[in-house]
């Protein structure tokens, strides 16, 4: 995949990283909605999400899938 190397991986420069998670803060930026929006998603488990230590993330992979549903809702309401 595209990982770097194991070698590579002693000092990785965050830039070359690809962003697998986000926290609900991070999440609501890049979906340009309030926090509250996804912390009310995560609550009601239309968003999935999961903890490290005390904070809460959300992969991007949830977060395609979050707006991906609220399309098909929008599609069945027209």
């Amino acid at each position: 995949s595209s990982l770097p190397e194991a070698n590579t991986m002693a000092q990785p420069r965050t830039a070359d990283l690809p962003c697998i998670s986000y926290s609900i803060p991070n999440a609501a930026k890049v979906l340009d909605v309030p926090e509250t929006k996804l912390w009310q998603a995560v609550k009601d488990k239309q968003l999935r999400s999961f903890k490290v230590g005390r904070s809460r993330r959300v992969t991007h992979d949830a977060l395609r899938e979050y707006v991906e549903a609220l399309e098909r809702r929008l599609g069945e309401l027209e």
